[in-house]
């Protein structure tokens, strides 16, 4: 199974709908300087639920696809996610401590729901970072199937500056 090659038939229960996880960084801005290491813990949103329960149900075994709407589209098993500015990544950060990892991966049959989870994004230094700005707006949809039914997207609510010291 590839990127392109989404499987399975989901459909939401019935009385529910896509969700979101909208996320605040009080700062504004990051201060970074090139002379920290990469994977260095750069600032972390506001943990989050989600703006209402979610429920989908696979009635055969479908793919379930989270894309990367700031930059490029990491690779499956990843656990940092690129943005729009050079050298800058961000980890999408589960209640339990999982990681939120692209896919695409299989999920068998079932009804998934994100009642009672919580969430936050924490940005990373990943590289030789230049100055610019993670721009407001949805950064992650979670898919699922064929046609890719949107089940969640992560959203976060004003631009953040990058600015190299």
């Amino acid at each position: 199974m590839t990127y392109n090659s989404l499987e399975g038939h989901p459909d939401f229960v019935e009385g529910y709908t896509t969700s979101y996880y909208t996320f605040s960084y009080s700062a504004g801005e990051i201060v970074v300087s090139n002379t920290l290491s990469n994977g260095t813990l750069l600032g972390t949103t506001s943990t989050v639920a989600a703006t209402a329960e979610t429920r989908v149900r696979f009635d055969e075994p479908g793919s379930s696809l989270l894309v990367n709407k700031r930059g490029p589209q990491p690779w499956a098993l990843s656990e940092t996610w690129p943005t729009n500015v050079e050298g800058i990544g961000f980890k999408l950060i589960y209640h339990t401590g999982e990681l939120g990892k692209p896919g695409p991966v299989i999920l068998p049959v079932a009804t998934y729901s994100n009642g009672g989870t919580t969430m936050r994004i924490e940005f990373y230094k990943i590289g030789f970072v230049k100055s610019g700005t993670l721009l407001s707006g949805e950064w992650v949809n979670w898919t699922f199937g064929a046609a890719r039914l949107k089940y969640m997207g992560f959203t976060i609510t004003h631009d953040i500056n990058i600015v190299v010291v």
